[in-house]
């Protein structure tokens, strides 16, 4: 528990274990130092969208036992993905651009969660913690051969959604119960009331069809952006679109569900939800975690 919110930690040895993060990350030399003084660092969403401010003092720990630290940092979430360990910052760099070039099957996440399996007791889990970072590339619709939204399901879903305008934004919300809705919380909850299963984060349900430029969006698309300084390309923000350049849109703390206007910063495309792929990534995601 960071703060009141139940979130994935990492315990780690700052001296060693920089060298194994994403690049905006393992370059901070402030990010380090507050880390090895005792500070905590958290996600850019939980701080921006969460509304946990840098400097603060928040509660760490479980639910018996728990210690006050320092909010020291916003950071990218997980581990890069590595051969060995580079020396220093310039052999770090380097090996960024490179590992995806030539990485072998065998090493990136799927092939090292397979062979891990092999050795693990019976029920154990591995999940992989690498955050996708790459920016989707926004590409035509190829032959849908039917995997798209039908009319009905498209009228239903931005129904549902303009249903819970001037519901609060709650950051990890996604229903009533939780008093509101945050940008992917409202996602699920619309594309639910047309029978359409999405994944519950924005960089999951940016998977869920394909992407594909704003120019070419239609009523029932989801816009997706990267807004988070320190992940480049990572999609922290979605909503949806409605025709006539507007949007429905759980946008920030303080602020309720509403139309907007769409804008373009940082906007990284459309994306064309597919119900049988939304259901295989929420399917997926479920299968690696339950």
């Amino acid at each position: 528990m960071v703060a009141g919110e139940r979130v994935g930690v990492l315990g780690v040895n700052p001296s060693t274990f920089r060298n194994y993060t994403p690049e905006p990350t393992a370059k901070s030399d402030a990010l380090w130092r507050n880390i090895a003084g005792g500070d905590v660092a958290i996600s850019f969403t939980m701080g921006n969208d969460g509304g946990v401010k840098l400097g603060s003092e928040v509660p760490v720990g479980g639910q018996k036992v728990q210690q006050t630290m320092r909010v020291g940092a916003y950071a990218t979430m997980g581990i890069g993905r590595r051969r060995h360990l580079p020396r220093g910052r310039a052999e770090a760099r380097r090996a960024h651009r490179q590992r995806d070039a030539d990485q072998r099957p065998e090493d990136r996440a799927e092939g090292v969660i397979k062979k891990l399996k092999k050795g693990l007791p019976k029920g154990s889990k591995a999940v992989p913690v690498t955050p996708e970072l790459e920016t989707p590339s926004a590409g035509s619709v190829p032959e849908s051969n039917g995997e798209v939204m039908t009319a009905e399901q498209v009228r239903t879903v931005i129904k549902a959604a303009a249903s819970r305008r001037g519901w609060p934004y709650v950051w990890g919300g996604e229903s009533e119960a939780e008093g509101g809705y945050d940008c992917s919380g409202l996602m699920q909850y619309a594309f639910a009331r047309a029978g359409i299963t999405l994944p519950r984060v924005a960089a999951d349900q940016a998977r869920a069809g394909w992407v594909i430029p704003y120019e070419k969006a239609e009523p029932g698309d989801m816009l997706i952006w990267a807004n988070d300084p320190t992940a480049p390309g990572y999609i922290s923000h979605i909503a949806l679109y409605i025709g006539d350049g507007k949007m429905i849109a759980a946008p920030r703390r303080g602020t309720v569900v509403q139309v907007q206007n769409v804008y373009t910063n940082n906007m990284k495309g459309a994306v064309r939800v597919n119900p049988q792929r939304a259901k295989q990534v929420a399917d997926g995601i479920a299968a690696s975690i339950g």
